[in-house]
């Protein structure tokens, strides 16, 4: 089931950095002149992703997205 998967078992996948580095090049123009370095936030997101110990669920990161990202940028 999709809801199991968790964040290592995904982030090893190659699709998963794709989809961090397109979505933080998406990111990127919107943000304020000096703001947060998004080339350095994909790769910190790729490492942790990669990390197998990382048991939280897609599912439970995906929740409430919206509200999540502003506290994260």
């Amino acid at each position: 089931a999709v809801g199991r998967h968790g964040v290592g078992d995904r982030g090893a996948a190659d699709w998963g950095e794709r989809l961090v580095r397109a979505l933080c090049a998406e990111i990127a123009p919107t943000l304020p002149a000096g703001g947060p370095d998004t080339g350095a936030y994909a790769d910190d997101l790729v490492a942790r992703f990669r990390n197998p110990a990382m048991r939280h669920l897609l599912r439970q990161i995906g929740s409430d997205a919206s509200l999540k990202i502003t506290e994260r940028w």
